[in-house]
């Protein structure tokens, strides 16, 4: 868990082995800033196709 400029917490969410966050950008309810992502390779994963 990390918090961001505003003191929001801000996490990788799993449920059932699936990235909740994933599927909330999938979905088109979340959407990625690349520039505050620490770890690329799961922010990679939040674009859509």
């Amino acid at each position: 868990m990390d918090t961001d400029r505003y003191s929001r917490q801000v996490a990788l969410v799993t449920l059932d082995l699936r990235l909740v966050n994933q599927l909330m950008a999938e979905a088109g309810y979340a959407w990625t800033y690349e520039q505050y992502c620490r770890e690329r390779a799961p922010c990679g994963r939040f674009r859509k196709a």
